[in-house]
């Protein structure tokens, strides 16, 4: 449990971080993870609804948003045409890549600052984050 507190304590604290640095990007967190689901392909509502883990209102309130900024549209699923599935639009592809591509940057300036030992440490753990992070289907 010592090793999952100190995970959760350090992962949350990058990730704050990186919002924060971001935050002049104008893209939110939820809107940014809905970007970057986009980005293999459309997702229909109910979809982003669970995976995001919000009620279905707040999806559509999230959609909307992104809708009037050009990053998202909304189509009919050819499958389901009582389906709503939202795709990724060529605006909110370069939204989703500038913020992708100022976090990385942030990243690697930070990771410049610690030494050779710490960033090696960093680069051998990445396989077993990797494997961390992948669905479970539990």
């Amino acid at each position: 449990m010592a090793l999952a507190d100190a995970l959760r304590a350090v992962l949350a604290g990058i990730t704050l971080w990186l919002r924060q640095e971001v935050g002049h990007l104008h893209v939110s967190p939820s809107q940014a993870t809905v970007l970057v689901m986009l980005l293999d392909g459309p997702r229909r509502m109910t979809e982003l609804t669970r995976s995001i883990g919000v009620a279905g209102p707040s999806m559509t309130v999230l959609v909307d948003r992104m809708e009037r900024a050009g990053w998202v549209r909304r189509a009919s699923d050819p499958a389901d045409r009582r389906a709503v599935r939202v795709e990724i639009t060529l605006e909110g592809r370069e939204a989703i890549l500038e913020v992708q591509e100022a976090r990385a940057a942030l990243l690697a300036k930070r990771l410049a600052t610690l030494s050779p030992e710490y960033r090696a440490a960093i680069a051998d753990a990445i396989p077993a984050l990797a494997a961390l992070a992948a669905p479970t289907n539990s």
